[in-house]
């Protein structure tokens, strides 16, 4: 049995009382498995708990043009997925002192996640990937009360991506090497990021990249890359392609060459070192024998040749690359304002 948990987690701007509404709407496709949490509520489907409701303003004072918002039937592609039990539930919760968490346990046997392909590349139109269910509509987190709400947020445990350094923490560990950690970095990059269209600075910010849009550009994906590696303590700087953007990253006294963009590394002729652009412009039957283009993209006759052609300049690594690395997804709901996680599209 799959139980998943999602936690809010809250902060107060100080030890005043506040409330905060959550709306939770999902498909009832799989049996629900009830949960009891530190805050009693009404137990339901995407909803936790069981007895009275807790004591707070009424979350049902917010307008009907808010709801709106996260009403499943408007979502797609899953809208046409409904059951007659699809209905939106309620809680408000209060909060009392500065730090304060809240769980939803949502019951049954499998997610989305399970009923998903891994991440291709999507460079090629052949699909960044594939799902084919999800239980999830929206989740709509309102702060009822009188006081600022400080940083709200959901999260299932998996992923902590608010900053560059909790991006950076999730894949490098204590005891790592700089090329476990270059690599590290990249392998996450390219499992929660696909291209598609789009050029401009906020898609090279790796926050917002893992935390709102989930794709960019070759461009933006290797500023957001750089500034990974660069947070992670090491150096990092363009490569000089054709038509492509690709940034390469310094440890064990050389430069190696990533790319997040193309899902693509390719290795020396020892096959487990990772090379660096001078080895593939000097050798680009390293490019040939390597799949590049995602995990999703068929070998084909005329992909290898296309990806060889990119790389002809010959000299010496120069410049920087990198982003800001000061962007976080720590925000302040003030009374009045709302949250809303959707899983679906518009």
């Amino acid at each position: 049995m799959r139980t998943l948990a999602l936690v809010l987690a809250l902060a107060t701007t100080s030890a005043a009382v506040g409330s905060v509404a959550a709306r939770a709407s999902r498909s009832m496709g799989v049996p629900p498995v009830e949960g009891m949490v530190r805050a009693k509520a009404r137990a339901g489907p995407g909803e936790v708990g069981d007895g009275p409701e807790t004591h707070g303003q009424d979350a049902h004072a917010t307008n009907d043009a808010s709801r709106r918002h996260d009403e499943p039937e408007t979502l797609h592609p899953w809208s046409a997925n409904t059951h007659p039990t699809d209905v939106a539930k309620w809680h408000v919760e209060d909060i009392t002192g500065g730090m304060h968490r809240y769980t939803v346990r949502q019951g049954g046997t499998m997610d989305g996640r399970n009923c998903r392909s891994p991440m291709g590349c999507g460079v090629a139109r052949e699909g960044a990937f594939l799902q084919t269910w999800e239980s999830n509509r929206s989740v709509r987190l309102e702060n009822v009360g009188e006081t600022d709400v400080v940083t709200p947020w959901l999260s299932n445990g998996r992923n902590n991506f608010r900053s560059v350094a909790e991006i950076v923490a999730s894949a490098c560990t204590t005891g790592m090497s700089d090329a476990d950690k270059a690599f590290a970095l990249w392998f996450q990059e390219i499992q929660y990021r696909h291209h598609s269209a789009g050029d401009n600075r906020e898609l090279g910010d790796p926050v917002k990249v893992f935390n709102v849009y989930g794709y960019n550009t070759c461009g933006n994906d290797a500023i957001s890359l750089a500034t990974l590696w660069r947070h992670a303590g090491l150096k990092a700087a363009p490569a000089r392609a054709l038509g492509h953007c690709i940034s390469q990253v310094f440890y064990d006294g050389s430069w190696h060459f990533y790319d997040g963009d193309m899902h693509s590394v390719y290795l020396l002729r020892d096959n487990q070192t990772v090379a660096g652009e001078q080895d593939i412009v000097r050798d680009h039957d390293l490019i040939k024998r390597t799949h590049s283009k995602g995990i999703l993209f068929p070998d084909t006759w005329w992909s290898d040749p296309e990806m060889c052609a990119l790389y002809f300049f010959e000299g010496p690594v120069g410049g920087e690359r990198g982003g800001r690395p000061d962007i976080t997804m720590n925000m302040t709901l003030r009374p009045g304002e709302a949250l809303v996680w959707r899983w679906g599209r518009l």
